[in-house]
């Protein structure tokens, strides 16, 4: 009885997470690299001001990383973003690093 339960709830779980998933994907457009992306804006930055994608129309590419400031390997990242920034900057290459946290 114990393992009918136990298998009960476990493909609940997993029908449950499916769905969720499936109906994600319904709002969340697949971007891959090369895309133009969706405008945004007004998103506030550490420095206090307010950034949106047209700040950096100047740029020939622009590189957007979303990252986590609780997360190790994200936080291991950031030598790399800032070497990365320090060596196409006078390229016009862009990286904005976006805190989802």
């Amino acid at each position: 009885m114990t393992r009918l339960v136990l298998a009960s709830t476990v493909a609940i779980c997993v029908f449950t997470v499916g769905l969720l998933s499936a109906s994600a994907a319904k709002f969340n457009k697949k971007v891959d690299i090369g895309d133009k992306p969706n405008a945004w804006e007004n998103l506030k930055g550490v420095d206090g001001k307010t950034h949106s994608l047209a700040d950096y129309k100047k740029a020939d590419v622009v590189v957007i990383a979303f990252t986590c400031n609780h997360c190790p390997v994200a936080n291991a990242y950031e030598t790399r973003f800032n070497e990365f920034a320090k060596r196409f900057k006078d390229k016009k290459v862009e990286l904005i690093a976006i805190n989802v946290s």
